[in-house]
């Protein structure tokens, strides 16, 4: 007997766990961010020490440093960066990475921008504007290493996520957990390198700051990372073990030594039509991996409970 139309069918009650893990790549995108802000104000607050100085007040009071300028900057821009990284164009092509150009020259751009306002004396024409293309354009000279820098410490780790996302669910976890993990170890160096590298606690608040949620949001990615893993794992288990009415595991068929391989499919079994016209179907619910975590969902997955 034929399966009834998608329409006609619910959908698949699974864990959580076997659904696109969105919190997970929007953990990662704020552990990247506040990462690489703490590390670009600490490789600042060693170049360019000190506080910046009000011109027209007679008693210089201490404003935010070039390190809290350029670490709150790559913070903004970093965000964007670490979302749009994953992003493809119809073609096929990177478009995050082809991105990352013109971001890293408006970041420098922006910082020094507003590092040039709030130095230049009244009546002067070296503002924001001035600051901003000096930044992008002159400012290539460091921009460009940093943006290398950046690409081989957090764009790596990306790049081998978006590579993991495409052979499925729970390669796409065990890649983010390698972003999450990047992030946070990165955080933990800005943590411990601040205090010594700034010259005001001031600086030295914002920066342990913005490492302190690289390293939470980094752990929490890797941590609910495993915790998917695993409660996909019990649930596929307890399916292989009898112990979860409505579903089995099918295997590939026997090689030739006579071994099969891992399970290749979760195949949800229900009943329809009522008395003696009720049938038993087997629906393909999941396709599987090579190491038994799920590749793709082949029915539309709901929570336990939803409807």
């Amino acid at each position: 007997m034929d399966l009834p139309p998608p329409s006609h069918r619910p959908p698949a009650a699974l864990p959580d766990a076997f659904r696109a893990p969105r919190a997970l790549r929007r953990l990662n995108v704020v552990a990247v961010a506040a990462s690489l802000a703490a590390c670009t104000g600490v490789v600042f607050a060693m170049l360019a020490p000190g506080t910046l100085s009000d011109p027209e007040v007679e008693s210089p009071s201490p404003l935010l440093s070039p390190a809290i300028i350029c670490a709150l900057s790559t913070l903004v821009y970093g965000l964007v960066w670490a979302r749009v990284v994953r992003m493809r164009t119809r073609r096929g092509l990177p478009f995050g990475w082809l991105a990352a150009v013109p971001l890293a020259a408006m970041n420098a751009g922006t910082a020094l921008g507003i590092l040039m306002e709030a130095t230049h004396s009244e009546g002067s024409s070296e503002g924001f504007g001035v600051g901003f293309v000096a930044g992008a354009t002159y400012g290539a000279i460091l921009w460009i290493p940093a943006l290398i820098v950046t690409l081989a410490c957090y764009g790596l780790p990306l790049y081998l996520a978006q590579r993991a996302a495409d052979k499925g669910i729970g390669s796409e976890d065990r890649g983010e957990r390698t972003v999450g993990v990047a992030a946070a170890t990165f955080s933990v160096c800005a943590t411990l390198f601040a205090p010594f590298v700034t010259h005001d606690a001031r600086t030295t608040l914002v920066l342990l700051a913005l490492a302190l949620v690289g390293v939470a949001a980094g752990v929490a990615s890797a941590a609910y990372s495993n915790h998917r893993e695993e409660k996909r794992r019990a649930f596929l288990r307890e399916v292989e073990s009898g112990a979860r009415d409505g579903y089995r595991l099918e295997r590939p068929p026997a090689e030739e030594d006579g071994a099969s391989g891992p399970p290749s499919m979760l195949v949800r079994v229900y009943e329809t039509g009522a008395a003696y016209r009720s049938s038993t179907l087997a629906e393909p619910v999941l396709e599987l991996d090579e190491e038994g975590d799920m590749k793709r969902a082949l029915v539309p997955v709901a929570a336990p409970g939803s409807r």
